[in-house]
């Protein structure tokens, strides 16, 4: 059975003002781990569940929400979605397809029509992820020299997304780690992931000197608290608002809470 997480911030009550919109509302979060965002393994919440998670409990604490919180797998989360069984999710980049089911916050003034990322919860650059005797050539134009190499990334992702929509062919793995390991072993040229985390995994299974980062990065995404458009077109002011204080609070939260996340 997965844990439902209720958020109990009351220590924040004396520090922000509550705008009495109090509510249940739903949330779900992929069960595995993207570190410092999101911590741990599979349904249950860890008891410091990372920082995209503690940026959405605090600021729901101030709007007097209560969050039921939910772990499970990326393919069902969206699912839950589509079926208007979740009100939200936390920490998902905008790709057309989802904005076909999910509420995005407001649209960026420089003209995309992309959400504005002010209003996110966390910006990640994207890297390749090679073997040190290997080196990519024909790179300078693009995802489009990706083409000629095996490429490894993560399953339901949105870089998968982006890849498919290129006509660049990759294999997709469920986790972070099997990726990795087919890399390692010369099944994969190359792996597209997010630095920060692939890093810190590289480093936790002690891969250092076996995969290396390799040059720049290729793209960076925003990732956002979503909604299902029907919580959204129900709630307009509850999401609304959450939106404008995670731009708010954001980086606060952040600067409080990046010691638990070594």
């Amino acid at each position: 059975m997965s844990r439902i997480f209720r958020c109990s911030f009351s220590w924040l009550l004396w520090l922000f003002p509550c705008y009495s919109l109090a509510q249940d509302v739903s949330l779900a979060y992929g069960d595995q781990a993207f570190p410092p965002y999101q911590m741990g393994q599979g349904r249950l919440t860890d008891i410091e569940p990372g920082l995209a998670i503690d940026v959405v409990l605090q600021t729901a604490q101030m709007l007097g929400i209560q969050v039921q919180l939910q772990r499970m797998p990326v393919k069902r989360l969206l699912h839950e979605l589509e079926l208007k069984h979740l009100d939200g999710a936390i920490g998902y980049s905008f790709t057309a397809d989802r904005a076909e089911y999910l509420a995005y916050p407001p649209i960026s003034q420089e003209g995309t029509a992309l959400p504005d990322p002010s209003f996110r919860l966390y910006r990640v650059s994207y890297y390749l992820f090679s073997r040190p005797d290997f080196i990519p050539h024909g790179l300078g134009h693009g995802l489009d020299g990706l083409k000629q190499y095996r490429i490894g990334v993560l399953k339901e992702s949105a870089i998968a997304g982006i890849l498919f929509q290129q006509g660049i062919p990759y294999e997709a793995t469920r986790t972070a780690e099997q990726n990795l390991e087919k890399l390692k072993m010369g099944r994969l040229d190359l792996v597209v992931g997010p630095g920060e985390p692939t890093g810190r995994l590289i480093r936790s299974l002690g891969w250092q000197n076996e995969i290396r980062r390799s040059g720049e990065s290729l793209l960076e995404r925003d990732y956002f608290l979503v909604f299902s458009k029907v919580f959204c077109q129900n709630n307009a002011s509850v999401c609304e608002q959450w939106w404008q204080l995670i731009r708010q609070h954001r980086d606060s939260i952040v600067k409080r809470r990046i010691d638990l996340y070594p």
